[in-house]
């Protein structure tokens, strides 16, 4: 499970690719372009002049004093969605700033420009399932969304565009090979074809019979469950509706699958209201439903809910099926693994229980029960959350493989537990397991781990939030090869042909070709995919400078241990080497050194400032780790800027411990990191004040916002998008309760205090001596995680305490999105980014 879908989001640049086309125009200066000369020819002024701001609400304001602390809330009204006033406030906010953005006189150039960075064909790491296919998305380039393709032949169709699709517009299908003359993959599912549907999650039964697909509309995190059938691609019954944070279904044998809704009074028969305001509430208490397959989604049975004091915050991951037998037709032993959270943060408990061999003989309501009964006799692997297991796989021994932080391994290691274990444990005691393989002794963080061939695991490590693979005995734990920066080493290699699309400087030409560098200095692995049954295994890697390819890799038989081969497995040629990335790590308020990287284009003089944009996210334990983004990259290209994403405490980079250091009462930490990233980029004479702006989405949002409140005069633009501002009233909303082991407690006596110092709402400096920078806020109609209302307030605050400020606060409130970029559409992700970018050029006087 990834936690960070119960989070305020991150922004991630999705799918990965292969192919881009680079063009170096620049917005023009005094009839320039700038590929060869100073980015910007800054008038010290912003484009806009003689605005006046809408009128905010005069009713339905409050004071309280709470727990001793007086706490004033005079903008509360535009909480809900269905006021007179929020909807008329939305409507002159938009009223305002679309005007002005869209007038600029470089939109235009800017548009073309994202539009041309987000144009290459993207596809997804291929997924084998049990039906032989292997799964994956794809987009050309400029499609709204990806669609869900299949293969049994990778080497002919992966990366080509599919079987009866006509490009550039996938929704419109034919039966005409339109590339090479040739079929290439089957569409299992075109999202295209219906309005405003995005795909949040998949999985596929042991089988592969059938597909189940989690659906968005218009970005919400309501979804509808969508079960295909492989064989004919299309549906096999009704949409199961108002699930909320499935990630991915839980297939218990191929007959049906677990999934995950909130218990509601408005819903608990199924029937959710309609309105909005109602969708902003407070969620109810999360339960586990099994579905079985063609039968009423009335007729599901509940099969677990948390209980005690804690209860309403307790919620299920995703519970995984273990076995070695990964189709089921082998008549292995099975068991479930089941993880729970009490929060969006990544520790859990967890406990595991063996499925019966009759499972898939009994009716929906016997499953239903049986699973019920079974979660009640489940067996201990981590109590107390104390930190994270995820489970990697089975061996053919009956040996499962975890990978977790549990018991205070705060990098991670792998665990082992035998069926033995399990079976000499008595219903609701301890499994004992045995360590695999250690924390790593350099202090590398572990991120993931995944089983090949029932003989390797392949082990991503972060090493100062750059990644690295190692490859290991999956029985003994001994390393046997290795991946990153320095080569392939070991009993790994790779094909002489391989290229990869990164600077030059970061490969070492000392290699040989079989040692050659897969994995560049400043690079993430953003996806693995492997099965135990199948000696093939595939990987993204994401950098700042160019689109995320595809490696593959296989295990070899050899003389003693095994031999690991990587190869590429796109074709496309590699993009032209027109930008950099380096590394470097600056000092905070308290001496510790923080991972800062800075990427520009090649040819940029750094002899002089030059715009800057800084971004982070700092929290949840997220990392924020190397990824081609379209915004950034076309603010590298052409805006001529640098783009700084500091890795600042609150993420994950380091381990828990990183995370631990900014959480509840402590997150000032974080906002300190984050103003010492932009004071040291001002020290160096990368970037001056008055060229710096910052960007942070959701949890980042906040940061940027709390940010500027702490240190107004490092910035010249801030842009906070679906931020939380309101701290005092967060966990009110939605699912905003499983945020307060994160952002504190407002119902803690002890904690209110510091949370109200340190919330961006209540932290705007009324002092007109004090300059504010230029602050763009943006959210989404159909946010229903971080609701907009937190957006609309704090655009009333600023807009009212701050109106005779030099720079202006604008707020974007785009419609039929959510809260997740993934979610959005090509051409909405299109226009935020263009807006955002025409405001930053415009608020530094391009």
């Amino acid at each position: 499970m990834s936690t960070t879908r119960l989070a305020p989001s991150v922004n991630h640049s999705g799918r990965t690719g292969s192919r881009v086309s680079v063009d170096k125009t620049s917005i023009p200066v005094n009839g320039h372009t700038t590929s060869k000369s100073p980015a910007l020819a800054l008038t010290g002024q912003s484009r806009w002049a003689g605005w006046s701001y809408p009128q905010p609400p005069n009713v339905g304001g409050a004071t309280e004093v709470i727990h001793g602390v007086e706490i004033k809330d005079p903008w509360r009204e535009l909480e809900d969605p269905e006021k007179d006033e929020t909807k008329r406030f939305v409507r002159e906010q938009n009223e305002l700033s679309i005007p002005l953005l869209r007038s600029h006189p470089h939109r235009q150039l800017l548009e073309d420009a994202v539009r041309q960075v987000c144009t290459y064909e993207r596809t997804s790491v291929p997924s084998l399932m049990g039906d032989g296919y292997y799964y994956w998305t794809y987009n050309q380039g400029s499609w709204s969304r990806d669609i869900v393709v299949r293969s049994k032949d990778l080497q002919q169709d992966f990366g080509r565009l599919p079987e009866g699709i006509q490009s550039p517009d996938p929704v419109e299908t034919t039966d005409v090979a339109t590339k090479e003359h040739r079929p290439g993959p089957e569409v299992v599912f075109n999202p295209n074809q219906e309005d405003m549907i995005s795909i949040y999650a998949e999985s596929w039964s042991p089988c592969g019979r059938f597909y189940c697909v989690i659906l968005q509309e218009a970005g919400s995190d309501w979804q509808k469950i969508r079960t295909l059938d492989t064989t004919t691609r299309q549906p096999i019954e009704d949409d199961l509706i108002e699930s909320k944070f499935t990630f991915g279904t839980s297939w218990i044998g191929s007959n049906g699958f677990i999934y995950k809704k909130p218990i509601r009074a408005l819903d608990i028969n199924g029937n959710a209201s309609a309105s909005s305001a109602a969708l902003a509430e407070a969620d109810g208490q999360y339960a586990m439903f099994y579905h079985h397959l063609k039968t009423p989604q009335c007729e599901d049975v509940m099969v677990w809910y948390g209980t005690g004091p804690n209860a309403r915050n307790l919620i299920t991951g995703r519970p995984i099926d273990c076995s070695w037998d990964l189709r089921g037709d082998q008549k292995g032993r099975r068991w479930v693994f089941w993880d729970i959270h009490r929060s969006a943060s990544a520790e859990t408990e967890s406990f595991i229980f063996e499925l019966p061999l009759n499972l898939d003989g009994m009716s929906g309501r016997e499953t239903g029960m049986q699973l019920k009964r079974l979660i009640g006799q489940g067996k201990w692997l981590s109590r107390g959350f104390t930190g994270s297991l995820h489970y990697i796989g089975t061996l053919s021994n009956d040996t499962h493989l975890f990978e977790g932080t549990a018991n205070g391994y705060t990098l991670g290691r792998i665990v082992a537990i035998t069926a033995a274990d399990i079976d000499q444990t008595v219903p609701g005691g301890d499994v004992p397991f045995t360590q695999l393989i250690p924390s790593h002794p350099s202090g590398f963080n572990l991120l993931s781990a995944n089983l090949v061939k029932d003989s390797v695991l392949v082990l991503v490590y972060l090493r100062d939030a750059c990644a690295a693979v190692v490859f290991a005995d999956a029985r003994t734990g001994d390393i046997i090869g290795a991946s990153d920066q320095h080569g392939t080493l070991g009993h790994a290699m790779t094909t002489p042909s391989l290229e990869i699309p990164v600077p030059a400087e970061e490969l070492d030409r000392r290699l040989d070709a079989k040692h050659a560098v897969a994995i560049p200095a400043h690079a993430t692995i953003s996806s693995v995919s492997s099965r135990s049954d199948s000696a093939d295994f595939y990987f993204s890697v994401d950098t700042f400078v160019a689109p995320p390819y595809v490696l593959s890799g296989v295990i070899l038989p050899g003389v003693g241990e095994p031999d690991i081969k990587l190869s590429r497995i796109d074709h496309a040629p590699a993009p032209e080497e027109d930008l950099v990335c380096t590394q470097t790590f600056y000092e905070s308020f308290d001496g510790v050194k923080i991972p800062l990287f800075i990427s520009h284009a090649r040819d940029l003089d750094l002899t002089r400032p030059q715009p800057t944009l800084v971004h982070a996210y700092g929290g949840f334990g997220v990392c924020s780790t190397p990824q081609y983004n379209h915004q950034f990259t076309t603010f590298m290209r052409h805006v001529r800027g640098i783009v700084a994403v500091a890795c600042i405490r609150g993420g994950g980079e380091y381990g828990a411990d990183w995370h631990e250091c900014a959480r509840q009462i402590n997150r000032f930490i974080c906002y300190e990191d984050f103003s010492h990233a932009a004071k040291y980029l001002h020290a160096v004479g990368l970037t001056t004040p008055a060229l710096t702006a910052s960007y942070g989405v959701s949890n980042g949002g906040t940061l940027v916002a709390a940010s500027m409140n702490r240190d107004p005069h490092l910035w010249r633009a801030v842009c906070p998008d679906v931020g939380v501002f309101d701290s005092t009233r967060f966990h009110l909303f939605t699912i905003g309760r499983l945020w307060k082991a994160e952002a504190g407690d407002p119902e803690d006596p002890m904690q209110l205090q510091y949370i109200h110092a340190m919330s961006p709402l209540h932290s705007v400096k009324a002092d007109d001596d004090i300059v504010y920078p230029a602050v763009f806020l943006t959210t989404a109609d159909h946010d229903v995680r971080v609701i907009p209302g937190h957006t609309l307030k704090m655009l009333a605050e600023l807009q009212a305490k701050r109106k005779n400020n030099p720079n202006i606060f604008l707020g974007r409130i785009y419609e039929n999105a959510g809260h997740e970029v993934t979610s959005k559409s090509t051409e909405q992700k299109v226009e935020e980014a263009v807006d955002r970018l025409v405001f930053i050029i415009s608020a530094i006087g391009l």
